[in-house]
């Protein structure tokens, strides 16, 4: 195998793109700055869309503590309810998906170091021994300070922690929570894990108030009370999410993928399935750069052709309700209740690709 590539940072994105490059013959060294791959990484919540699993290729049902049918959209006074008959999405063990992830990269011929820190020292040298370096090291990334990438401008923080002993009786669906009283720019949300546990999290514009803080406002509300079920707060953890696409992710030697690149959505933060969408596509890129001389720079065209309408068009979404505040955004899920939102949704709403969902809506209003 040609061992050519650099991936810092182990997360599901890092390894995706090392079980890829492993498959086309190209042996991949990954090194995480934690002890053990998984290690933090259910700071972040599980929830990951049932389509785009599927696409991703991985191993995920050892992962999966629960199953998600809908989704109940909170604004002040009103509602919005939406249910589909087929499950949308999945509540995963974050740890225990790195962990399937970092067996299949290892099983495919790549390398996982852990408890190694990457600093610019070594950067330095693998670049002069002319390894293609990958940074899959998240929104603060070292590689990506280092090759002087343009920066990722906003960020979201999150706090979240999980309730036990749970009576909430609606376990197959969660609840988000839109209010600049707690969420500013963003929104709380109530993830059901089974077995009488229930995940809230809050996330809150960077640069507002604490996140800690934001949660403990977030706890007074009734409509939040009840979601939790009356469980009692154990684990809590805080994290830092990247809202916007990187201007540029691939330059010479160095890419980016995942959180690194600003492959996240931004109505919601998550990151695993552009960022494994992503990673897959950087295999290619790097393949056709070891096979045929192609540009690693290819790279950054081809993930934006597939992927990068979707992603603005989270960008906009997650604008739009940030900029309407909690009297707006209970306005419009009276409207989509009135114009029958609900039940489209319910039938075609896509949790990744924004682009198709308004696709299948012109397409029906020519039908119809």
């Amino acid at each position: 195998m040609v061992n050519d590539v650099v991936i810092v940072g182990g997360g599901t994105s890092g390894l995706i793109l090392a079980r890829e490059l492993g498959r086309r013959g190209i042996e991949a060294t990954v090194f995480e700055s934690e002890k053990k791959i998984g290690d933090k990484a259910d700071k972040a919540s599980g929830i990951l869309s049932a389509s785009g699993l599927s696409k991703l290729g991985i191993g995920f049902s050892d992962a999966v503590v629960n199953s998600l049918y809908g989704a109940s959209l909170h604004a002040g006074r009103r509602s919005l309810h939406v249910r589909s008959e087929k499950i949308q999405a999945y509540v995963l063990d974050r740890i225990r998906l790195a962990e399937i992830c970092s067996r299949e990269a290892v099983d495919a011929g790549a390398k996982v170091v852990t408890g190694r820190r990457i600093g610019t020292e070594e950067l330095e040298r693998f670049s002069s021994e002319g390894k293609i370096i990958v940074g899959a090291d998240g929104g603060l990334s070292t590689v990506a300070r280092w090759a002087k990438f343009p920066p990722i401008e906003n960020h979201v923080l999150t706090f979240k922690a999980l309730f036990e002993k749970s009576d909430r009786t609606l376990e197959d669906e969660v609840d988000l929570f839109f209010s600049e009283r707690f969420a500013t720019g963003f929104f709380g949300w109530a993830v059901p894990y089974g077995r009488g546990i229930v995940e809230l999290g809050i996330g809150t514009r960077s640069g507002s108030w604490n996140s800690a803080e934001a949660f403990r406002r977030m706890l007074r509300e009734d409509s939040v009370k009840e979601a939790v079920g009356g469980g009692k707060m154990t684990d809590s953890k805080a994290s830092i999410i990247p809202i916007g696409m990187r201007s540029k992710t691939a330059k010479g030697n160095v890419l980016l993928v995942g959180d690194a690149a600003g492959q996240v959505k931004a109505t919601t933060g998550g990151g695993i399935i552009f960022g494994g969408a992503c990673a897959m596509i950087a295999a290619e890129a790097v393949a056709r750069h070891i096979d045929n001389g192609k540009p690693i720079e290819d790279y950054d065209s081809m993930w934006r052709k597939l992927y990068g309408k979707d992603l603005s068009m989270h960008r906009f979404i997650h604008a739009y309700y940030s900029r309407a505040g909690e009297a707006g955004i209970e306005k419009l899920l009276w409207v989509l209740d009135v114009l029958g939102m609900g039940n489209f949704l319910s039938k075609y709403g896509d949790m990744d690709r924004p682009s198709a969902m308004v696709k299948r809506f012109f397409l029906r209003g020519l039908a119809d």
